[in-house]
């Protein structure tokens, strides 16, 4: 059986295969597109991955955006790579209000907020019993994230507020429940 372990990106309309990004060694689950695309030039084509290695792949694809090659490009290096987690990732999304701002969430049981152009940490929320689902921003608060886990809540947090900037050495360490006391909605 085989698994989805590269990235093919088109041309819209007519399907042209601008490039092959091949970089994971395991399943990719979660890819999510910069938002932004004028405001902050080199972030307007950056496509984050992450899959089951535990590693977020932020890929530029500017290059064969804004000039496609007449033959595919096969990408196998990253622009940025982001290593803290312990488990695969299960979802991402880009921050609406800081331009190179991403969280990522993960079967470790953190979300984990990145500066991808700097390769940072800069925080992390280890509020959920088990693993994490899917995570997302706030619209209206830059500082809110929301995550949703095998314990059937969904948790509002603040990045500001956490007391942990990196991700922790094991799993067992990040499954511990909700030292932080935040919010959880049921």
């Amino acid at each position: 059986m085989s698994s989805i372990r590269s990235i093919d990106v088109f041309r819209a309309p007519d399907l042209k295969l601008l490039s092959s990004v091949q970089q994971h060694h395991k399943i990719i689950n979660s890819l999510r597109w910069h938002h932004q695309h004028g405001s902050a030039p080199q972030l307007h084509a950056l496509l984050a991955s992450g899959s089951s290695n535990a590693i977020v792949y932020v890929h530029d694809l500017r290059s064969v955006i804004d000039d496609p090659p007449e033959t595919p490009v096969v990408l196998t290096e990253p622009f940025r790579r982001l290593c803290g987690h312990t488990a695969k990732i299960t979802g991402m999304a880009w921050s609406p209000h800081h331009s190179a701002r991403l969280v990522t969430a993960s079967y470790d049981g953190t979300a984990q907020v990145w500066d991808v152009l700097e390769e940072a940490a800069v925080s992390n929320y280890r509020g959920h019993v088990g693993y994490l689902l899917c995570v997302d921003w706030s619209p209206v608060d830059p500082d809110v994230v929301w995550t949703g886990g095998k314990d059937f809540t969904v948790q509002e947090w603040k990045v500001s507020q956490q007391e942990f900037t990196n991700p922790p050495k094991g799993e067992a360490e990040a499954l511990r429940g909700n030292p932080a006391g935040d919010a959880v909605l049921t």
